[in-house]
């Protein structure tokens, strides 16, 4: 019993903690952010031209990074890592291959590039099990990796490096481990993908009602204005308190429209976009405004930017506020 202590107590005193391995992430998100801001300075008509799929192009650069540097041709570390005196290694203190550098890396980037990923509300509704398996990948992924981050003390190992066996340890010293995760950690993870879709269901149920299925038509309609890519429509309440007035509320009806092309100043373009909303939902009329934001610009993954101007509209009056 006492020298299983001692070998769990040598395993994390080479492991790396918490902050350090997120700091190690932080500098290498800087410096992939700057090397993505270059490529926006000459490729940006082409970025915009892409659409979603252009977070390919930073999934790629980030995957040949982290899955060179990771593995033994980097030695186990990035700049970030290198920065901040931790490394990748297997069990056994070795540096991992490239090929399970690639793979630890796709399993931990995967949920967090296809989060916000633009789906057409028609495909989503006509092959809806896409919708549950988009859902267990993104936020089973994503909590799943938060979690073991946090809670995992013990070998420090997220979801990425269960998958390939790997570790992130001090540079300096040798690393050899015997020491196993946690059982009940795994039995907590493997629920997240049962919640998610639990609520799936649920929410899936309330689309299917009543506001919510015209506010889907809405967005069906505007996807089908000329140059507008990607839309999304919402509508939301805002309590206002006052000494004078007491408690007031507010309803609005928001919809944001990413462009094709950079002309979010058109204010034509907001206001065919606000009828179609006092067409298609008349409840509107009767709320406190339309809000319509026109959006253009980019993201490739690894850095993103976006130009928006957002314009009111009130059923009674139809005039920009």
């Amino acid at each position: 019993m006492e020298e299983r202590m001692d070998a769990e107590q040598k395993v994390e005193s080479s492991i790396s903690g918490f902050w350090r391995r997120i700091g190690a992430l932080v500098l290498d998100g800087l410096f992939l952010g700057g090397l993505g801001f270059l490529l926006g300075l000459f490729f940006e008509s082409w970025f915009v031209s892409l659409g979603d799929a252009a977070r390919l192009i930073g999934f790629s650069i980030a995957l040949c990074y982290f899955g060179i540097l990771n593995s033994r041709i980097g030695q186990g570390q990035t700049l970030g890592k290198r920065a901040l005196d931790i490394k990748v290694v297997n069990r056994s203190g070795d540096y991992i291959s490239p090929l399970r550098s690639v793979v630890r890396y796709v399993v931990f980037a995967t949920p967090f590039y296809l989060n916000g990923l633009n789906l057409s509300p028609e495909f989503m509704e006509g092959l809806s099990i896409v919708h549950y398996l988009l859902a267990i990948v993104i936020f089973g992924g994503i909590f799943s990796t938060a979690y073991l981050y946090l809670f995992n003390k013990r070998t420090r190992q997220s979801l990425h490096d269960l998958v390939v066996g790997s570790y992130v340890v001090q540079a300096e010293g040798s690393f050899q481990s015997s020491v196993n995760v946690w059982k009940p950690h795994f039995a907590i993870i493997s629920t997240l993908p049962v919640v998610t879709v639990v609520v799936m269901f649920f929410m899936e149920d309330m689309v299917a009602q009543e506001p919510f299925k015209k506010l889907l038509n809405i967005q069906v309609e505007v996807l089908n204005v000329p140059s507008v890519r990607k839309a999304s429509v919402v509508q939301s309440e805002r309590f206002v308190s006052s000494s004078t007035n007491g408690e007031q509320s507010f309803e609005f009806v928001n919809v944001s429209a990413s462009l094709t092309e950079n002309n979010i100043s058109d204010q034509t373009l907001s206001k065919n976009i606000s009828d179609i909303v006092f067409d298609l939902y008349p409840a509107s009329r009767e709320m406190d405004a339309v809000n319509v934001t026109l959006t253009y610009g980019y993201d490739i993954g690894i850095w993103s930017t976006w130009s928006r101007e957002t314009r009111s509209y009130n059923f009674s009056n139809s005039e920009t506020q």
